[in-house]
């Protein structure tokens, strides 16, 4: 048994196995996240791409809503704490480029999401942690609705390389800029892949900011609109 122990170990820590061991844990979270809305009654489709070269390893699905998301992983233990993401990935498309206040010499994106998973070593087994992040919650951190000062400064500084740039280049998202989900139910969510009123609010929380509105929402005032945000996003995330 510690011989196996041993062997499954190496598997998930050496980095000639690297390529395998993202394989399998790709297979985990398509089971999760497929999984997870079957018992909503939902199912999500999935689609692999052959190649990343536009930066998304899956396409998700709801005949709704689509969503392009990279996938990356990292041991719990790993010192990794930032990622080479294309920049046209978290760009906004161009029905939404207005919204976040986008420049508008800015080549527009497909408004992707990154999907973190982090793993845990049992005995035999793991433990795989969901976290998510894409442009609307970077935003929400450089707002300071959620996080610090730090992961404030982070935003910032991405979002401005976002703003200029190629499709393909390719900027650094650090780890602060993540939000980890309490199950793979609530990843679906963060990910706007229901039919959840949340994305409605957010998306129009973020382009009210921008033009320095006080209400939104029939009238809704905006502290009261942040506030429900906040609260559906600690029931969604631990933040």
């Amino acid at each position: 048994m510690e011989q196996t122990d041993h062997r499954f170990r190496d598997f998930f820590y050496k980095p000639e196995n690297s390529t395998k061991r993202e394989a399998l844990l790709l297979n985990k979270l398509l089971y999760d996240v497929q999984l997870s809305s079957a018992l909503a009654g939902q199912y999500i489709k999935a689609y692999r791409t052959d190649v990343d070269d536009n930066g998304y390893d899956l396409i998700f699905d709801t005949e709704m809503v689509s969503r392009k998301i990279q996938v990356k992983s990292r041991m719990l233990d790993a010192t990794t704490t930032s990622w080479d993401i294309k920049r046209g990935l978290l760009r906004p498309e161009l029905s939404e480029s207005l919204r976040f206040g986008m420049s508008a010499n800015m080549e527009v994106g497909v408004s992707g999401g990154v999907i973190l998973q982090e793993v845990k070593m049992l005995l035999g087994d793991i433990e795989v942690s969901y976290h998510y992040t894409d442009l609307s919650i970077i935003r929400l951190f450089q707002l300071q609705i959620i996080g610090n000062r730090i992961s404030k400064r982070c935003a910032d500084k991405l979002i401005q390389q976002l703003n200029s740039g190629h499709f393909h280049d390719k900027v650094k998202l650090q780890k602060s800029l993540f939000l980890k989900a309490k199950s793979a139910t609530a990843l679906i969510e963060m990910m706007g892949l229901t039919s959840s009123f949340f994305h409605v609010q957010l998306k129009e929380l973020l382009y009210r900011r921008r033009h320095k509105t006080e209400t939104l929402l029939n009238d809704t005032p905006k502290e009261h609109v942040e506030k429900d945000i906040l609260t559906k996003l600690q029931n969604l995330c631990l933040i």
